[in-house]
C-alpha cells in the first residue's frame, strides 16, 4: 500500500494496446489505471495518463490523488476524458468529498473500495462478540431470512436448481 512501481510509459503503452486488440465489444470500456501518482509525482501520472489517452484509453484512473487540488488538476488538465478516481473512506488521503463536488472536478466515475467492507469487517466483528457472549442478534440489527431471500435473489436460484438439477 504505500509507495508503488510503474513499469516503463512505452511497456504501459503496449498492455493499453494490446487490451484495445483483445477487445471484442464495443461495450468494453479500457481503463487505463496509473499508480504514477504515489510511484512519481502527479506530474508524472498526468504525462502517463495522457500517454495512455494518446494510445486509445477509453478512460483514465489515477490513482491515490491527494487532495481536492489534485483532483481539480487531473480533471482540468484531462478534460473530455473518462475519468475515475478512488473515494477511499477510513484512511485515504482525501476527507470525503460529495460525489457531486467530484463530479463537477471531471469526474464521472467514483471507487469506493473500502466502504462496504469496512462496515461489513464492524458488523461482522460485533457479531462475532455477541455470539462469544452468548447473545442473540439484537432485533433490527439483521434482516429475516424472508429479507435475507429477496435480497440473494432466492426464487431466481430455485428456478435454475429445477431446470438443471435431475435426480
Amino acid at each position: 500500500m504505500g509507495k508503488r512501481e510503474v513499469v516503463p510509459i512505452p511497456i504501459m503503452v503496449g498492455k493499453v494496446k494490446a487490451a484495445l486488440a483483445a477487445r471484442r465489444s464495443a461495450d468494453t470500456l479500457i481503463l487505463a489505471r496509473t499508480d504514477g501518482r504515489s510511484a512519481e509525482n502527479v506530474t508524472g501520472a498526468l504525462k502517463r495518463a495522457e500517454s495512455y489517452r494518446e494510445a486509445g484509453a477509453d478512460g483514465l484512473y489515477i490513482e491515490v490523488l491527494r487532495s481536492t487540488t489534485e483532483l481539480k488538476r487531473v480533471g482540468s488538465a484531462l478534460k473530455g476524458t473518462p475519468l475515475a478516481t478512488t473515494m477511499l473512506e477510513g484512511g485515504g488521503q482525501i476527507g470525503w468529498v460529495p460525489p457531486e463536488e467530484i463530479h463537477g472536478y471531471g469526474f464521472q466515475m467514483i471507487l469506493y473500495p473500502t466502504t462496504i467492507l469496512f462496515q461489513l469487517t464492524k458488523a461482522m466483528e460485533r457479531a462475532l462478540a455477541g455470539l462469544k457472549s452468548g447473545k442473540p442478534m439484537a432485533e433490527g440489527n439483521a434482516v429475516d431470512l424472508d429479507r435475507f431471500e429477496e435480497i440473494v435473489g432466492m426464487p431466481g436460484w430455485q428456478e435454475v436448481e429445477k431446470r438443471f438439477h435431475k435426480r
